[in-house]
């Protein structure tokens, strides 16, 4: 149960620790995206 909610965790904290490290810029559609993934669950 921890290692497949640990799957999802994993896209929604990519995106900001990109947007963090590698300056990738975050659209609206992407959060979204990332509030949807934890909806879900």
């Amino acid at each position: 149960m921890q290692v497949a909610l640990s799957n999802y965790l994993i896209t929604f904290f990519g995106l900001p620790i990109a947007a963090i490290f590698l300056h990738e810029s975050l659209n609206p559609t992407l959060i979204f995206g990332g509030v949807l993934v934890l909806g879900t669950k």
